[in-house]
């Protein structure tokens, strides 16, 4: 019997595209690592943000599968990274959008996750509608004073979080920044060391962090706002030739998805809020 060893066009076409789906995984896990390794992630708290942001852009569940859970344990290591608390998880938003795929590998690893205590959480303001949110974090430059529960061991703390406006609904303009006020002047070897923080919008009572939105954008009538995966504003995502660019004709958001996800009204919910979370 002859054997032909000449493949069909179908054939053909599945290999191909299994090559390809192979090196797209390929890429997408070395993009991974490379994020777990990033400079500017410095808590257990903001690799978490930054895979399940990433993770939501892409918009594909099978991602999670390429998340080596041992290049994170041995960043947190050389870190010497605080573990994050269980609540966080059951807090975040993000497990009602990829169903708990990354969380759930978080919450499967001790070395990651604390179980034994609740999180302490700061609420810096409270947010009463859409317009007073673009307002007072977007429009206009502002200070905003919180403290920590009792139950926090920086409860006898103050702190302030400080907002730069985006000028004329310029996106290089906008900052957001924070510090410790002292009542009184002390020593510099008494002065204890500064907490990590940790900033989100509670919703429904879900934390939407905030550590990968990088800088809000307007369109040209700077009525419409959309800040990283957040919209402020009904109808279409702003289109890149309305909306008001930076300097160097860019906007400098650290992520946007090709949609943004998180659809703000807060006229119709309670208990809408800035908050903090205090990092171990």
């Amino acid at each position: 019997a002859v054997v032909s060893t000449q493949s069909t066009g179908y054939e053909n076409g599945r290999n191909n595209g299994g090559i390809r789906l192979h090196l797209q995984r390929a890429v997408a896990k070395k993009v991974l690592n490379c994020l777990i390794n990033s400079k500017e992630i410095t808590n257990l708290y903001m690799m978490f943000d930054a895979i399940t942001t990433w993770h939501m852009k892409t918009g594909d569940e099978r991602l999670a599968d390429l998340l080596d859970i041992n290049i994170v344990i041995g960043r947190k290591e050389k870190e010497q990274w605080g573990r994050v608390r269980a609540d966080f998880f059951r807090r975040y938003h993000i497990d009602e959008i990829l169903h708990g795929a990354v969380s759930d590998i978080f919450l499967g690893c001790d070395k990651l996750v604390s179980k034994d205590y609740m999180s302490n959480i700061a609420v810096i303001c409270d947010i009463s509608s859409t317009d007073q949110f673009v307002n007072e974090m977007f429009k206009k430059s502002n200070r905003f004073l919180f403290k920590f529960p009792k139950t926090s061991p920086i409860a006898n703390q103050e702190f302030e979080l400080i907002i730069t406006a985006s000028e004329d609904g310029n996106p290089d303009s906008f900052n957001m920044q924070w510090r410790r006020l002292l009542d009184k002047p002390v020593d510099c070897d008494t002065i204890p060391p500064l907490p990590i923080l940790h900033f989100a919008i509670r919703l429904y009572d879900k934390l939407y962090p905030i550590s990968w939105c990088g800088k809000p954008i307007c369109d040209k009538t700077r009525e419409r706002w959309e800040w990283g995966y957040f919209k402020f504003h009904y109808g279409d995502p702003i289109k890149e030739n309305d909306m008001i660019l930076g300097s160097d004709g860019y906007v400098n958001w650290k992520i946007r998805c090709s949609w943004p996800v998180v659809s703000f009204n807060f006229f119709t919910v309670s208990r809408n809020q800035l908050v903090c979370w205090q990092v171990d």
